[in-house]
């Protein structure tokens, strides 16, 4: 993988410093859950000053720090890390909302959120919302044992936090920030790549779960009962209702019985590009 000359990553510690930043803000958004460390991620991280191996190689196994990654290495890091090629590559179209600010502005947000926290009690049970309560209340329609993942994985109800595209400090950070809360959007991650110009593998894309009633051209999302989520175009032929893939190989499916699928959205919005394409715009209608 040949390292960008300016404006991003120049060598292998910088990108393993940033791995290793994005490693630590995983584990912290996601107490108790495990982030595998395999061998080349291991060969990576060791590069990082701040990196403690957990566990230490038997002499004969030992391995030299991996100098040269594939772009499909650091694209597999990024999957598992939740963020994107272009984010651990220092790309600054792709640079982290969290890196708009310096350390010390952070340490600072962090203090006022929890002051704000302690003086208005915001952890009172009794804030929540009827619209939180509804969201909670209108899980998707396969619970989420039951559900198989094939084409994309476990919808999720929309819930973010939007804010400017380059605060000018905490404050105004603080003061633009506006939460989008949405029971009846889905977010859900691409998954293989039959989709594919359209929707790539690991884009995280908005489904809407209000519109159950396609026209020929719109990109359908559809569970069939033992077979999972499907993605495709949907299409009229003969009556009868086709998914047919963006991609050439993954050719056109034919529905089962009406009685063993049934349509539960439309796909409307990419909200996260696919990591394979670190230059892609990040967010855009379909």
């Amino acid at each position: 993988m040949e390292i960008p000359p300016s404006d991003g990553v120049r060598d292998m510690r910088t990108l393993a410093q940033r791995v290793h930043r994005r490693w630590l803000e995983f584990r912290r958004r996601n107490p108790g859950m495990s982030v595998p460390i395999g061998d080349t991620l291991s060969r990576i991280l060791e590069h990082a000053p701040g990196y403690q191996s957990p566990r230490k190689r038997a002499p004969f196994r030992q391995r030299q720090p991996l100098r040269n990654p594939g772009i499909f290495t650091v694209q597999e890091i990024a999957a598992t890390l939740q963020t994107t090629v272009g984010d651990l590559l220092g790309e600054p179209g792709y640079t982290s909302v969290r890196d708009f600010i310096t350390p010390a502005e952070r340490r600072k947000l962090r203090d006022a959120l929890a002051l704000l926290s302690d003086l208005f009690d915001l952890e009172d049970e009794s804030l929540v919302s009827s619209d939180d309560n509804d969201a909670a209340a209108a899980p998707f329609v396969i619970a989420p044992a039951d559900f198989i993942a094939r084409d994309h994985d476990y919808p999720e109800p929309l819930h973010a936090w939007l804010i400017p595209q380059s605060p000018r400090n905490v404050a105004a950070a603080v003061e633009s920030l506006r939460e989008v809360r949405d029971s009846r959007l889905r977010v859900v991650r691409v998954i293989g790549d039959s989709m594919e110009p359209l929707l790539c593998n690991g884009a995280k894309v908005v489904v809407d779960t209000t519109r159950t009633t396609p026209s020929d051209g719109d990109v359908a999302a559809i569970y069939v009962r033992g077979s999972g989520g499907l993605l495709g175009v949907w299409r009229m032929r003969d009556g009868e209702p086709r998914l047919e893939k963006s991609n050439p190989q993954g050719g056109v499916i034919a529905l089962p019985p009406h009685d063993q699928w049934f349509v539960w959205g439309i796909v409307t919005m990419v909200v996260e590009a696919a990591k394979r394409h670190p230059r892609i715009v990040a967010t855009r209608d379909l």
